[in-house]
């Protein structure tokens, strides 16, 4: 006969048994309620993005105000279901750690979490804030185009201003804790704040100002002289450049049947959903390479959305990492794969074949030509190593600027003045200085540092992915580009947010956290060798 102690001991683990699925049942049913919200809101923001697209593309130009008070409405709906207490009380719920336990997967706890995350940033927010930055961010961007036609910074200063002091205003409600340029960062990285930022990027400044000294120092660079068939000319028909970039964009693997390509002032990805992922390059007579270089950068972005988790779409576990990890991407295709000898060889019979006056340029020709380094206005077009200073610049000018160390109207001066300190270049006019890039139009102040961050990052993916499959350059010459594909999804797509941070994805995948040291390291061997440097 079992004794008392026995039975009793039955009964707690029969209730705890039941308390446990009444539990998960709990957990499960609640979760279902919390998705059925995020669907919702996932939908409306893909519709948002949609408009945004639309905007940067091919709307009509007087079509701006009536597309402002569009995409106001829009973001105030997205608000208001993205703020509400029922939505609160989901998280609430669901976020305590016995509760995310019962939940069946990773990207099930990833979701509360970053719903949780979401709603404090977006909580703060009034209806009103929502509608009056939306408004300000679409004439922002239609000033801005106007301004760069004028090449003056002054037709664009009265709307930038309102930029500067609305994105201040954001950063006080929403991280009344942290600076004014620390709460816009946030948006764009976590695990990183301005001072983190500031410590790495001053180790590395002064490191690429020394090589950048020792290859303009070498014989290799005072001797190298571009081939007469690769500069630009008339000889390099936009259309065929389209031809061009279409060839590359579905050999490395781009998937028209759930992405598109268009031209645009300033190149960018826009993914409504993985199936729907949009892209644009832009093309110059003058500059060849440059339609093919942002291809390959923008395709770096389109490929991280087409292969995130699509079984999670619409939820926010469906979304990258970081804008630093998103960059990362981009630059991974951008400055290692582009930038490769076993790409040119691939690449180059067929450049000779839609451009006959290049046949007698060899493929080594093409990557010295790639690879040259030297000093330029303008940052998208940058090679590797005076890249990092346009990223160091902007970022230096926009932290002093949101935390009210200087004022909109010094702007231009300022960076006239440090484009001639780190590069001994003269700003010519506004539209190859200040007015160059889109971010600032848009409010994205805090944007920039993740350029360098993605870089950074890129060339630890690199490292590794050499290391794992060493015969990388011949694949490339041979047109193989979706084993890189494959090995960056297992890596980094398909994990969706599940790690939300550039230190925690990398953990995961390469087994270390972000190191400046590893991209000086590829810099400085790979330049060394190039021009000789001893």
């Amino acid at each position: 006969m079992e004794s008392k102690n026995t039975y009793y001991y039955k009964y707690i683990n029969y209730k705890n048994k039941y308390n446990s699925l009444k539990n998960y049942k709990t957990v499960i049913d609640t979760y279902k309620q919390l998705t059925e919200k995020l669907y919702e809101i996932g939908y409306l923001g893909s519709i948002l993005s949609l408009l945004g697209w639309d905007e940067k593309t091919i709307m009509p130009i007087d079509g701006i105000t009536e597309r402002g008070k569009q995409t106001a409405i829009l973001a105030q709906i997205i608000h208001e279901k993205s703020t509400s207490d029922e939505l609160g009380n989901l998280i609430n719920c669901l976020n305590n750690p016995e509760y995310l336990s019962l939940l069946p997967t990773d990207f099930d706890r990833g979701n509360v979490k970053e719903s949780e995350y979401n709603f404090k940033l977006n909580k703060p927010m009034t209806l009103k804030l929502v509608n009056d930055i939306e408004q300000l961010q679409s004439r922002g961007y239609i000033e801005w185009v106007e301004a760069r036609k004028n090449k003056s910074f002054t037709i664009f200063e009265k709307v930038f201003n309102e930029l500067v002091q609305m994105q201040r205003k954001k950063s006080q409600i929403v991280f009344p804790n942290l600076s004014l340029y620390d709460g816009s960062l946030v948006n764009y990285e976590k695990g990183f704040d301005s001072l983190a930022i500031d410590k790495m990027f001053n180790e590395i400044k002064p490191k690429i100002i020394n090589l950048l000294s020792k290859i303009t120092n070498s014989d290799i660079y005072k001797n190298y002289m571009v081939p007469e068939e690769l500069k630009g000319s008339s000889l390099w028909s936009i259309h065929k450049q389209k031809e061009l970039v279409d060839i590359v964009a579905k050999q490395l693997g781009f998937n028209f049947n759930r992405g598109r390509i268009d031209s645009s002032i300033h190149p960018f990805t826009s993914s409504l959903h993985p199936n729907d992922v949009r892209i644009t390059t832009r093309y110059s007579t003058d500059n060849w390479s440059g339609g093919i270089s942002a291809l390959m950068h923008e395709f770096g972005h389109g490929l991280y959305e087409q292969q995130l988790p699509i079984k999670y779409e619409f939820l926010p576990v469906c979304n990258a990492v970081s804008y630093g990890a998103h960059e990362s991407q981009s630059l991974f295709w951008e400055r290692h794969i582009f930038s490769s000898l076993g790409f040119w060889k691939w690449l180059t019979p067929h450049i000779h074949q839609l451009f006959p006056h290049t046949l007698g340029i060899k493929p080594i020709d093409f990557y010295l030509y790639i690879n040259k380094i030297e000093p330029g206005f303008i940052r998208v077009d940058a090679d590797e190593v005076y890249y990092p200073l346009h990223v160091i610049l902007r970022f230096e000018i926009e932290k002093d600027l949101i935390n009210g160390v200087i004022d909109s109207s010094s702007i231009p001066k300022l960076w006239n003045d440090k484009i001639k300190e780190y590069m001994n270049l003269d700003v010519p006019d506004d539209l190859v200085g200040c007015l160059q890039d889109v971010h600032w139009s848009q409010m994205d102040f805090g944007y920039f540092p993740s350029y360098l961050l993605g870089t950074i990052m890129a060339s630890q993916l690199w490292e590794k992915i050499n290391e794992e499959i060493p015969n990388l350059e011949d694949e490339m010459a041979n047109g193989n580009f979706k084993l890189i594909s494959q090995w960056l999804g297992n890596k980094i797509h398909q994990h969706g947010k599940v790690y939300d941070t550039i230190d925690s994805i990398l953990e995961f995948s390469i087994g270390e956290k972000l190191n400046p040291n590893i991209f000086i390291k590829y810099l400085t061997n790979k330049f060394n060798k190039l021009f000789n440097i001893i």
